[in-house]
């Protein structure tokens, strides 16, 4: 039977790339990322979910929740729930925020072309 920990690692990357259940939207124009506000507590600790509530990452756009959410990015479905809040990137950012939050669910990184092409690996 699988392991505990080879669930874990199954499913925190299935949550990040349906952006099922989650409660954070990050949006760059017509990009999107979703995230979860535990596993990023879980991983980085209650200060970085404090910061992107302050807007470390871009202002909170929850109370206009006309801006579409469409694919791209990691979660492109969202979570949709009246909970989700959703804060606006700078423009260029669901990218890199993506490849980030990769990590943290995973702790695989990869470098794109913009950091000098191949792949990566982490392992963890």
């Amino acid at each position: 039977p699988p392991s505990l920990l080879a669930d874990l690692e199954t499913g925190l990357l299935t949550l990040l790339e349906s952006g099922e259940l989650a409660d954070l939207r990050f949006v760059d124009g017509g990009e999107t990322v979703c995230a979860h506000k535990v596993v990023l507590q879980l991983r980085c600790g209650r200060e970085v979910v404090e910061a992107i509530a302050a807007g470390a990452l871009g202002p909170d756009v929850s109370a206009g929740q006309g801006i579409s959410g469409g694919g791209g990015g990691s979660g492109g479905g969202g979570g949709g729930g009246s909970s989700t809040r959703t804060y606006e990137l700078a423009a260029g950012s669901a990218a890199s925020l993506g490849s980030l939050l990769r990590f943290v669910y995973t702790d695989e990184y990869e470098l794109g072309a913009e950091f000098g092409g191949g792949g990566g690996g982490g392992g963890g």
